[in-house]
């Protein structure tokens, strides 16, 4: 199977490790899946028919955030650190990243290489976001942020608004439509798992595995000069008051295409508990 080791603690038996199984998994019947390390044998080079990049066929792009903004794809789109972000503790065993108290501070890409070809083309990005304190006033709270073009681009974000005390999570197209939007107040020191997808023109809220809010995407807007990009946790612009302290794991991207409710679903049924999604057993051989 291809697989993928983020972290591993052979000791405490625990870590970070991404498998793609080949077959059809029983959701009645456990299906046991076996990790074998002797301590010497290095891991299938990334290429490998077995290797990292095997692990994330359908997703264009995927940030684990360890120390850096690295691709486990094969797209190979590293993330730039922008103005030295920490890391710490994320939601799955490894690390995730923390952009402080900055005016922006976070992970971006901002070359022209992500593969959008249209303001509204279909698309799905997804992080795992933990805020540290609540936007005040009308305070905006930059999660994730994509923008297309160059003269005639437009730009999709997604936020958290706090909106004069009525807090929301808000998706929406500079461009035009209508916003997707979803009333809740996030718990501080509480990670939730958030994506935001482009449907083929309708916008959607999935949050903590759910459909929770939809939109409309249409037109495009002109920003001079601005790249084909994506963001977690910062802006493109450094605007005024959008980088409210937070902490992001776990980043991924779908160009083109989008997931399903169902798969959906159970990505965070996977991440969110893993100890009722599998079981270990003791160490064999």
């Amino acid at each position: 199977l291809a697989v993928e080791v983020v972290t591993i603690d052979t000791t405490a038996k625990t870590g970070e490790v991404h498998i793609k199984f080949s077959g059809t998994l029983s959701s009645s019947t456990d299906t046991v899946i076996k990790i074998w390390y002797n301590g010497t044998d290095t891991m299938p080079a990334t290429t490998d028919t077995y290797g990292r990049n095997a692990v994330w066929g359908g997703f264009s792009d995927v940030w684990h955030f360890q120390s850096a903004g690295t691709d486990s794809t094969s797209t190979g789109k590293t993330l730039s650190a922008i103005n030295a972000p920490t890391h710490s503790a994320g939601k799955l065993s490894g690390n995730g990243f923390d952009n402080g108290t900055s005016t922006d501070k976070g992970y971006r890409k901002t070359a022209d290489l992500m593969g959008f070809t249209s303001a509204t083309q279909s698309f799905r990005q997804s992080i795992w976001f933990n805020l540290n304190t609540h936007p005040t006033g009308t305070g905006v709270a930059w999660i994730m942020n994509r923008m297309y073009g160059e003269s005639a681009g437009t730009q999709t974000r997604f936020t958290y608004n706090n909106n004069s005390g009525s807090p929301k999570l808000v998706f929406q197209n500079d461009g035009g439509g209508s916003n997707a939007e979803y009333t809740v107040t996030l718990t501080i020191d509480t990670w939730y798992n958030i994506i935001y997808q482009n449907e083929a023109g309708t916008s959607r809220i999935y949050f903590e595995g759910a459909l929770v809010a939809s939109g409309t995407i249409s037109g495009s807007v002109g920003y001079s000069g601005y790249p084909d990009e994506i963001s977690f946790l910062t802006d493109r612009t450094s605007y005024a008051g959008g980088c409210t302290p937070a902490h992001g794991d776990e980043g991924r991207l779908i160009v083109g295409s989008y997931s399903t409710a169902n798969w959906i679903t159970t990505e965070y049924n996977n991440q969110s508990s893993a100890s009722t999604f599998y079981s270990t057993s003791a160490e064999a051989g």
